[in-house]
């Protein structure tokens, strides 16, 4: 795709798409039009502001998105442009909601189908597929069936692939209006082919997401005999202690080297103790004795440029639909999820009204409250289903799917009085890496009554630390990060009316005491020019917390030295008595008791 190309061309499709729009509201000033003008002007709206936010910097992904929105608004103003003249005649104008693209690795080709869409009276007589390589379109199919599954014959190379689908609708038989409905699939990236590999490194890590133990199998596939070796890699969670190896930390790569037993290369295994960094840890560029491995991260492969490990299949814990009274519509918005990996990749609400579905809504943000358009009706009953995309490998390699239902609202007359609402529980969770809490408030509320909700965050002296408003529907908030450790609690409240014409005072709820615990980032050990080995901590949060600070020098046969300081921000100096590896210990004295240890680096002293 030819960006700056591209840019023009959106910015010639958004005047003509105005224009068109402006000359229907010159026409359609009747009052049974202007609920669906409102929806289209809304669209352009967020179609505008999605156009000055694209530049030659922006992804392929970005300009699909806007060309996928620009489609959508323009079926809309040809529906209201070409209204159907003869009910007799006349075919229900068909709905386009899934189209599916797959990849056959194997085969290095492509199929797809339209998997979901809603045609009562066939209007749909034929489909042109067009399949895109990085916004390019590359091939085009033909069919008549909707349901028929087309295959491309294009082999699949790196990139990121997708189909446009072009829906031909005769909604008049034999006359016009004929109708063109355009919808995109998804996406596929391609992948190169594994290269093959003469050394097969598998890394085996029981949870990254806590201090693990880690566990590497090399496995030498070359025929020839290798004597001594040095495995290298990178990665994002440090290495506390190894075992089975000599190890090492040298520009910004993890060095693991041959133990004098070891050195003749079949088939080894060792292993290390390491504790992460971030929730986004990735292995990549391993190297042994200067050539790439084939490396796997629990078997499965990793790639050159270091894909990111298998992701954590998300969970999602509640949905909540509200609807507000005043103007008769319906807002979803998942409030309570756990995704630590960020696999989910788009979420599809389906509202229903009785069983049977009325509409239906995509987002790519799992945070995004979504407005329905759909007007509710008194005496009826109504609930969303989320069906939420999940990408465990990435690339589309292995999608699932998760269903979540949201609480029912049942609509009552005009008049009816809202249930009270309760606040059931609050919970916090802090991340002791960025000292941020989060707050989750767990809000039962049928009825939409809630109009805002405070949370407050104290120490555990009664003083506020910080205040955070936010509307009712947003169930959780992050505070700032918290300056200090020590005991926090958050309170919630929550105004609200019944639409009774009375005043309440509002609702509250405290959370349980948490604790934002006393941290040191990283231990350094260093063997200097003077042949001493330095140990400093460093970024220590708590430094008035802490009473003494003991030292302790190991090698592999056990303890060498232990040293005693009261001064956090001073280094501290061992002579090793002889060539070993080294490592330190160091264990903080805290004023309230508490005793936290904490690992450095390996040092080899020659």
């Amino acid at each position: 795709m030819k960006i700056h190309e591209s840019i023009s061309e959106i910015e010639s499709k958004l005047d003509s798409l105005i224009k068109k729009f402006d000359l229907i509201r010159t026409v359609k000033v009747e009052e049974k039009y202007q609920k669906e003008l409102d929806i289209v002007k809304g669209k352009i709206e967020k179609l505008i502001r999605m156009s000055q936010e694209l530049s030659l910097d922006s992804t392929i992904d970005s300009f699909l998105q806007w060309e996928a929105n620009f489609y959508e608004i323009r079926d809309i103003i040809f529906c209201l442009e070409c209204p159907i003249e003869s009910e007799e005649t006349a075919k229900r104008m068909p709905v386009i909601e899934e189209v599916l693209l797959n990849h056959d690795t194997a085969q290095k080709r492509f199929e797809v189908s339209t998997v979901k869409y809603q045609d009562p009276d066939r209007a749909v007589t034929g489909i042109v597929y067009k399949l895109r390589k990085n916004g390019e379109v590359i091939e085009t199919k033909y069919t008549k069936v909707i349901s028929e599954t087309v295959a491309f014959a294009s082999i699949a190379e790196s990139g990121h692939y997708q189909v446009e689908g072009e829906y031909t609708a005769d909604l008049q038989v034999g006359s016009e209006p004929i109708k063109v409905i355009r919808h995109l699939s998804n996406i596929v990236k391609a992948q190169e082919e594994t290269v093959e590999r003469d050394i097969e490194v598998n890394i085996n890590i029981a949870n990254r997401y806590s201090d693990f133990g880690g566990t590497v199998f090399v496995t030498n596939k070359s025929g020839e005999a290798i004597n001594g070796w040095t495995l290298e890699f990178e990665s994002d969670f440090r290495v506390v202690s190894a075992y089975s190896s000599n190890y090492s930390f040298t520009n910004s790569k993890h060095v693991f080297k041959n133990a004098s037993w070891n050195g003749n290369l079949g088939s080894i295994n060792f292993g290390f103790n390491g504790s992460p960094i971030n929730r986004e840890d990735t292995i990549k560029n391993c190297f042994l004795n200067g050539k790439p491995c084939l490396l796997k991260v629990n078997g499965k492969v990793v790639d050159d440029v270091g894909e990111i490990l298998p992701k954590e299949k998300p969970i999602i814990e509640e949905v909540v639909l509200s609807h507000n009274s005043n103007t008769k519509r319906f807002i979803v918005s998942t409030v309570r999820y756990q995704d630590p990996d960020k696999a989910i990749t788009g979420i599809t609400y389906k509202l229903k009204k009785n069983g049977e579905i009325v509409e239906v809504k995509y987002t790519g943000l799992l945070s995004e409250a979504i407005s329905f358009s759909a007007l509710s009706e008194p005496g009826n009953n109504y609930l969303v289903e989320g069906e939420y995309t999940v990408d465990l490998l990435g690339g589309g390699q292995d999608l699932q799917f998760i269903n979540h239902n949201s609480n029912t609202v049942k609509v009552q007359g005009e008049e009816e009085v809202r249930e009270r609402p309760t606040i059931e529980g609050v919970d916090c969770h802090v991340d002791n890496s960025s000292r941020e809490v989060t707050a989750y408030c767990y809000l039962s509320d049928p009825d939409s009554a809630v109009t805002k909700l405070t949370y407050k965050l104290y120490n555990i002296n009664g003083s506020l630390v910080e205040l955070k408003e936010v509307e009712a529907w947003e169930a959780s908030i992050k505070f700032n990060p918290v300056e200090e450790p020590g005991d926090y609690y958050v309170e919630v409240e929550a105004e609200y009316s019944l639409n009774d014409g009375n005043l309440y005072p509002p609702l509250w709820k405290r959370s349980a005491t948490f604790n934002v615990k006393f941290s040191v980032e990283y231990l350094q050990l260093d063997y200097t020019a003077e042949k001493t080995l330095e140990v400093q901590p460093l970024n220590i949060f708590g430094t008035e917390k802490i009473q003494t600070i003991t030292y302790t020098l190991k090698n592999c046969s056990g303890e060498v030295e232990t040293k005693t300081s009261t001064e956090y921000d001073k280094a501290v100096f061992f002579n090793p008595r002889h060539n070993d590896f080294y490592y330190a210990e160091a264990s903080f004295r805290l004023i309230d008791g508490e005793v936290v240890t904490t690992f450095s680096n390996g040092v080899k002293v020659i």
